[in-house]
């Protein structure tokens, strides 16, 4: 089986989503490109520009935990730009709380709207790290993508 390949975008900042989701990546189906690293170069700018337009797929997580979040909203827009022809090679997902933080006011709305207009662009939208290690984890490069899910948390 060849591994599907994953740019892990979205959320930065005190969130630890990309440690938790990491943990349940089985690594013979998955390799995965962490953007996150401790010093900023130019080879290391050039490499996160490398993998986020040329791996199979983009994942975009937002959190509450994360600052930036105009510049994550920012980044998942370049990359549904840069794969406007296939919306299918992006994931979303929304973790509405995370460690007691929710995702609230002007940040929920910001969120409500982006996945509406995702999910309308045929992009894949999950609400759990669970759920995208799942998916990631029996992606086929050759399954087809009718059969792929589209949904989002409904939590009150």
């Amino acid at each position: 089986m060849e591994k599907v390949k994953v740019f892990l975008g979205g959320t930065v900042s005190s969130s630890k989503w990309r440690e938790n989701l990491i943990e349940q990546l089985d690594p013979e189906a998955v390799d995965y490109y962490n953007p996150c690293v401790r010093e900023w170069s130019m080879e290391t700018y050039h490499e996160e520009n490398y993998h986020s337009s040329t791996d199979d797929l983009y994942l975009c997580v937002i959190a509450p935990e994360g600052r930036g979040f105009i510049k994550t909203i920012s980044n998942y827009t370049n990359a549904l730009n840069e794969r406007k022809k296939h919306p299918e090679s992006i994931i979303l997902c929304i973790l509405d709380e995370e460690d007691g933080t929710m995702i609230e006011g002007e940040q929920l709305y910001q969120t409500l709207k982006l996945v509406d207009a995702a999910m309308k662009s045929g992009i894949i939208v999950l609400s759990s790290l669970e759920e995208v290690a799942a998916y990631l984890n029996g992606y086929s490069k050759k399954q087809n993508t009718s059969s792929r899910p589209k949904r989002f948390f409904k939590k009150q």
